[in-house]
């Protein structure tokens, strides 16, 4: 079941692989140590302000922020309260996630990646800490461009599980941070039809330039189902094109 995440401030509410080119490893998170300051996130405003989903797990596993970021994040058993750099505080919906699996800035202290996994779901959680702040769950963690003025992520399951399930593209340019592009699947999990191949693994490839990249597929009967090789499948997203998904490479 693909849970349905909400997360909101103080100030403001957000709903939240032809012969492959090798594939580049994730952006990997810099556990740097947070800027303390006076403020606490607000976990206890989050509780009081949440809404409750049609339909939710029982029980909630507890949760642990590992060090050093205490300072900036707190749990409770039914939310996560993230500070921001103004001193808000973004709320997110956490009764399905069971597991912090990874916890770190992204380069620096404006981002904070949370890499969770829960019952029957799993997800990225992508937060922007400039001004009031938003965040989105990007399914797997996302990528950015060379020039750092968008990020893309890819994140698609046979399950229909995932935060994302679908690919999108956001404007990092912006304070806070803005979709440029989602095409994903709705909220019974169905995915555009434009994703309907048979592949067991889909994986961001490269960015090329700051207006196309690419993302690969493995089908599902090629074995081992990681393999690479010609099996593998290269699809580009191009700005030009309306980033729309097209198989072969950016041009």
């Amino acid at each position: 079941m693909r849970p349905s995440f909400a997360a909101t401030s103080l100030a403001a509410f957000f709903i939240s692989g032809c012969n492959a080119p090798a594939v580049e490893e994730p952006q990997e998170l810099d556990f740097g140590v947070p800027i303390v300051s006076n403020a606490k996130p607000d976990v206890a405003m989050c509780d009081d302000t949440r809404q409750a989903q049609e339909w939710e797990p029982e029980g909630s596993a507890e949760l642990e922020i590992a060090e050093p970021f205490t300072s900036i994040a707190e749990v409770s058993e039914t939310s996560l309260a993230v500070l921001t750099e103004s001193g808000s505080t973004i709320c997110v919906d956490r009764v399905w996630v069971s597991k912090i699996r990874a916890i770190g800035y992204i380069e620096d202290d404006r981002f904070l990646g949370i890499d969770w996994d829960g019952y029957e779901a799993f997800g990225y959680f992508f937060f922007d800490r400039r001004g009031d702040g938003v965040m989105f769950d990007t399914g797997a963690a996302p990528v950015f461009s060379p020039a750092r003025e968008r990020m893309a992520a890819i994140q698609i399951s046979e399950v229909g599980w995932g935060g994302l399930e679908g690919v999108g593209i956001w404007d990092t340019t912006k304070t806070p941070i803005e979709p440029i592009f989602l095409n994903v699947a709705d909220d019974k999990g169905d995915l555009p039809e434009e994703y309907w191949i048979e592949a067991g693994r889909w994986q961001f490839s490269r960015w090329v330039g700051e207006s196309c990249f690419e993302v690969t597929a493995t089908p599902s009967n090629t074995h081992p189902e990681n393999a690479l090789g010609s099996d593998q499948l290269t699809f580009a997203f191009a700005e030009n094109e309306g980033w729309n998904i097209r198989q072969g490479m950016c041009d």
